[in-house]
């Protein structure tokens, strides 16, 4: 769930059809009136919105009128769709695929083959999407939102395929062995990524990149968390840094 304005903004799903965004004016809303169906159960060709293939919206971000859905559950279906409330988001109208579906190189998005955009976040108007649930597919991928963002243009790949060693990147192959950008988080231009790995119990981590400095796959890179590293928890035992919450210029991480 999410808020913009007054309008509060829910997502659905767990099976296939499932993936429905539905909105209400804040103060308006009960079980029988208020509610529109914004989202899911089209054509999966923009305008419209995605097909009903979708199972679920993990992932949701806001800035401004503008909503930014992260989709996906199984393979080929790690996408962001975005919509301008401001104007018209129908089942049928408004929304463009903005990432998803690319070469992966030369300003496009991620190839197929990624089962779900699995965290997102802004940072003024760059938007940070993380990916996951199989072998070699915990990346990190950003865009200007201020400029142009679609399939094919604006997108730069900053974490992931990396040798596992400071300065560069977490490593995909290799133990420990990383599937899924999980959670991430800012404290100030601070990028912090919780790493997990969907079949073992050795990859909770936390990583860390300046955004104002450089970050790619093999530059600004630390591991501070996990594997004894910073007084941190052993890596043995833990699969996966669950979520991350800041308070008071500090970071807690949530495992499991």
């Amino acid at each position: 769930m999410a808020v913009s304005g007054t309008t509060l903004l829910v997502t659905l799903g767990n099976t296939g059809g499932d993936a429905e965004l539905w909105s209400c004016t804040i103060g308006s809303c009960t079980v029988t009136t208020g509610w529109t169906k914004r989202g899911g159960d089209g054509s999966g060709t923009p305008p419209q919105s995605w097909a009903s293939v979708q199972e679920i919206i993990p992932q949701m971000a806001v800035s401004g009128t503008k909503v930014y859905l992260g989709l996906g559950n199984t393979g080929n279906e790690g996408e962001v769709w975005m919509c301008d409330l401001a104007v018209a988001c129908t089942t049928t109208t408004g929304w463009s695929k903005v990432g998803g579906g690319g070469t992966g190189s030369g300003g496009q998005s991620w190839t197929t083959g990624y089962e779900q955009v699995t965290s997102m976040i802004f940072n003024g108007t760059t938007l940070y999407v993380g990916l996951g649930l199989s072998a070699a597919d915990s990346e990190i991928w950003k865009c200007d939102t201020s400029g142009t963002c679609n399939v094919t243009t604006g997108w730069t790949k900053i974490g992931g395929d990396g040798t596992g060693t400071p300065p560069q990147s977490w490593g995909t192959p290799g133990v420990p062995a990383t599937t899924t950008v999980q959670t991430l988080s800012f404290i100030g231009n601070v990028l912090y990524a919780g790493l997990s790995d969907s079949s073992t119990v050795l990859s909770a981590m936390v990583w860390s990149c300046d955004v104002s400095v450089a970050c790619t796959t093999t530059t600004g890179w630390s591991s501070i968390g996990g594997n004894y590293v910073n007084s941190s928890w052993p890596i043995s035992g833990h699969q996966s840094i669950e979520s991350m919450t800041v308070h008071n210029g500090k970071m807690y991480a949530g495992m499991g």
